[in-house]
């Protein structure tokens, strides 16, 4: 996204001076931050945080039983399998129902 799309969405007149100095941020912190935007952004306009390889090169799989892919967010970030698997253990019993979801009902 680019900055006017920001500047259409907040009154730019009304953030501090101090935050629109850009010498005082690190360009990996904003690298970061754009990165993490980026995913955000994503997910909400699509529901998938890399809808294509165009983010981070790779896509981002859906939680399965099977591999539990993560994304380990890092200046090089990766797709991970099996998080901590060994803690895990304890709640795959529990969270069975992640594979295939049911939406809530509601009475009416």
């Amino acid at each position: 996204m680019d900055d006017d799309y920001w500047s259409s969405l907040f009154d730019m007149a009304s953030i501090p001076i101090r935050a629109q100095v850009n010498d005082y941020r690190n360009p990996k912190d904003v690298k970061m931050a754009k990165l993490l935007i980026s995913l955000w952004s994503n997910f909400i306009k699509t529901g998938n945080p890399t809808p294509d390889t165009r983010t981070l090169g790779f896509l981002w799989t859906p939680l399965s039983n099977e591999s539990r892919p993560h994304l380990n967010i890092t200046d090089e970030s990766k797709l991970m399998y099996n998080y901590r698997q060994k803690y895990m253990e304890l709640w795959t019993p529990h969270c069975a129902v992640l594979d295939h979801p049911n939406p809530p009902h509601f009475l009416l």
